[in-house]
């Protein structure tokens, strides 16, 4: 079925223009290409005694880690550039807690940098470090007055971060995800003033389409992974009576058509590995495995029970699975499940695991 678009230009905010090669791999960085040292970022989100905690871990390869403190998280992803040293996560009060690393030392640049536009306070509900690193996404889930998607410029040098500016108004906003499908730079999903759900658009923010992805508004968009042609869309709205499903969408010269709508329980985080997509599902306590290709769903064979697992991060071909206590990294060949591996385990309440970031070699 195809979906019915809108192709338009906009006269919104200039965005800053920058060198992607495929969304993914970049060119002129704001950093290096690698780590001195291969880092983990993770939050600890509980102390020994139940208590919230707002403490951090930065994990380093020879052995090392170092603790600090910020605001408290739980779930997402933190953002550290492609060397290691600056990172941003958002924090479950709105803010975003902003971080350096130097010699395995960790300094808080800002352990709750709240948002401001237009003389209101922001609440960043999801953010995410542009591929070209010189700039940071991020989306107030609310409603249209203070609802939408805005950018912040990162100073190359300084790595300070600049006015905020406001892209496009939304409300209840999702994910997004970079992609280079002709003139196509980015998609993001929720829904703008108009009611479409999809909103695909240039760095200079004009919108080229727009449509439906599910044909209700009951939808909590929870992830969306691309591979350039694909989409999955995730709706984990276990209260809306529809039941939690997906949407597999592909991208057409014209705009996109529905391929497939499936259910997974609870789908936190989807990541593509070319045609295979990699789904968790929180309550179900499992990883699934999608063909693009096939339509076919299975549960990946995972050498230990895989226990609520909320993000997948993928990095250096290979894919790191946030659970409960653990971080797993998981294989993949074109064939489909290769191997998996406990790379870092806790225990106990201060071993519950919150948002990580990871570079370099694991």
């Amino acid at each position: 079925m195809i979906l019915w678009l809108s192709l338009a230009c906009s006269d919104k905010t200039h965005l800053d223009t920058a060198t992607v090669d495929d969304g993914i791999t970049t060119q002129n960085s704001c950093f290096a290409n690698t780590p001195s040292v291969p880092t983990i970022v993770q939050a600890t989100p509980y102390n020994e005694d139940t208590s919230q905690s707002t403490s951090w871990t930065a994990h380093f390869k020879d052995g090392n880690s170092q603790r600090f403190e910020m605001g408290r998280a739980t779930m997402g992803k933190v953002h550290l550039s492609s060397d290691a040293t600056w990172g941003i996560v958002a924090q479950e009060n709105g803010s975003a807690g902003i971080f350096s690393i130097t010699d395995q030392v960790v300094s808080v640049i800002d352990p709750e940098w709240i948002p401001t536009y237009d003389n209101a306070t922001l609440y960043i509900s999801k953010l995410w470090l542009d591929p070209a690193q010189d700039k940071i996404w991020f989306v107030d889930g609310n409603l249209y007055d203070k609802g939408g998607l805005y950018k912040v410029d990162l100073d190359c040098t300084t790595k300070q971060l600049g006015d905020v500016q406001k892209v496009f108004a939304s409300k209840n906003g999702g994910p997004i995800s970079f992609i280079d499908h002709h003139n196509l730079d980015m998609l993001f999903v929720g829904k703008d003033i108009n009611g479409q759900q999809l909103i695909g658009f240039t760095e200079d923010a004009n919108v080229l389409l727009s449509g439906t992805v599910f044909p209700d508004d009951q939808a909590i968009f929870s992830a969306m992974t691309t591979n350039g042609t694909d989409i999955l869309i995730s709706d984990n709205n276990e209260f809306s009576g529809v039941g939690d499903r997906v949407a597999h969408l592909t991208l057409t010269d014209d705009g996109f058509v529905e391929e497939n709508l499936f259910s997974v329980e609870n789908p936190m985080a989807m990541a593509f590995a070319e045609h295979l997509a990699l789904i968790a599902s929180g309550f179900g306590n499992a990883i699934y495995l999608y063909d693009s290709q096939t339509k076919g769903l299975s549960e990946l064979p995972l050498s230990s029970t895989s226990q609520l697992p909320f993000s997948i991060v993928e990095h250096n071909e290979s894919f790191y699975i946030g659970e409960y206590n653990a971080i797993r990294k998981v294989t993949l060949d074109q064939n489909g499940y290769q191997s998996d591996e406990i790379i870092i385990q806790g225990t106990g309440m201060t071993g519950i695991f919150g948002p990580f970031g990871i570079q370099g070699d694991w």
